[in-house]
């Protein structure tokens, strides 16, 4: 089969979106024909045979030897900037994270391709990166998170009493998180009103909307990933427990450990590159993040894989997020579990095409008699 590997896009996630895609592209190649298909950081599209390594992405040198290529509405193809069709895509792994690609924009673009595509669908990849609507639903459907209230670029200004009011309903620390981002990039944390001003102005660079939610203290962080269909059998990885101070940010993540969360290397029984792999959790509790984490994946509508993170407070287990397409497609906690990466994207792969099976079943089109009982186009 010949599969499209989508990375980077316009999103402050980009950098860390083209370690996942080319991990994802190089894992692909040990049993498919592969397209690496890059998003630049301006949005414009390329594609090349020496997309195979992060170097020349790293060298700013990834359009030499580059095609500009795109997509277009029904067609499965791949096409250069001149029209001609360069490739027929199979299939497609989407592993962009962050805006303009995570939050469902993409997922909304191959479906009017036409063409298969692994990950979750347009609603809940919003959905998924639209944290404040995460929290809504979670509160609908009685499943633990952290008290919050949420707060608009506009409404800082227009009402300063009604936000001290609102705020004043949760107690100090707080966290301040952008509502569509990821990779801990915007968030802060706060433990008064004038920390809470100043945060915000560094919050709503990033964001119209910002989340305010209660900051634990002296809590576990364990994240479990899931791979499935929106409707079928789930498998559920190991658990990851991330070590931090109170919450990690993008350096935390990403930078002092050296890459973990994308590069695949991992712990095993003892605290290693940032954390605990397995989880220092055991018997029920274990159950219970397993458990859950697949009911949060099935309440969204997700597909192909997903990372819920939870916080766990004096023996509750509270949800903090889920990533429709968390960093390195999770694979080291499913490979601790036995699963290795290229047995993963052919689980993906194989996913994408029963779910666009099952949406090819359904009708589209309803035949009506409007346009023959319209006269001269009125109504």
């Amino acid at each position: 089969m010949k599969i499209g590997i989508i990375f980077g896009g316009r999103s402050c996630e980009h950098d860390i979106s083209i370690l996942t895609g080319i991990m994802t592209v190089n894992a692909a190649a040990q049993k498919h024909k592969v397209v690496p298909i890059y998003i630049d950081g301006v949005g414009d599209w390329y594609s090349s045979k020496d997309f195979f390594s992060t170097k020349i992405f790293a060298a700013g040198t990834y359009k030499k030897g580059a095609k500009k290529v795109h997509l277009r509405p029904n067609s499965k193809y791949l096409y250069c900037d001149k029209g001609k069709k360069l490739h027929f895509l199979d299939a497609v792994i989407v592993c962009t994270h962050g805006k303009n690609g995570e939050d469902g924009c993409l997922a909304g673009l191959l479906e009017m391709s036409g063409i298969v595509y692994a990950g979750s669908g347009v609603l809940a990849s919003a959905v998924g990166m639209d944290k404040i609507t995460q929290k809504k639903l979670y509160d609908e459907a009685g499943i633990n998170s952290a008290k919050f209230v949420y707060i608009e670029k506009d409404g800082v200004d227009a009402n300063l009493y009604d936000l001290v009011q609102k705020i004043g309903e949760l107690k100090f620390p707080l966290i301040l998180k952008p509502s569509n981002l990821g990779s801990s990039i915007g968030i802060v944390k706060v433990n008064d009103f004038k920390e809470l001003f100043e945060g915000l102005k560094t919050v709503f660079l990033y964001d119209e909307k910002v989340l305010i939610e209660e900051a634990f203290e002296d809590f576990i962080e364990l994240n479990c990933a899931v791979l499935g269909g929106s409707s079928g059998q789930m498998l559920v990885s190991e658990i990851e427990e991330p070590i931090s101070n109170g919450f990690l940010d993008f350096s935390d993540k990403y930078e002092l450990f050296g890459g973990s969360k994308v590069d695949g290397e991992n712990g095993a029984s003892k605290g290693h590159m940032g954390r605990y792999l397995p989880a220092r959790i055991e018997g029920d509790l274990r159950d219970e993040v397993f458990r859950k984490a697949k009911e949060v994946f099935r309440l969204l509508g997700c597909s192909g894989v997903a990372r819920v993170d939870f916080l766990l407070k004096d023996e509750v287990l509270y949800v903090n997020e889920i990533n429709t397409i968390p960093g390195s497609l999770s694979f080291y906690l499913f490979e601790f579990g036995g699963l290795n990466f290229v047995e993963l994207v052919d689980r993906l792969i194989k996913i994408a095409i029963e779910e666009h099976e099952r949406k090819k079943k359904l009708r589209l089109i309803f035949d009506s008699n409007v346009l023959r009982g319209s006269v001269g186009g009125k109504m």
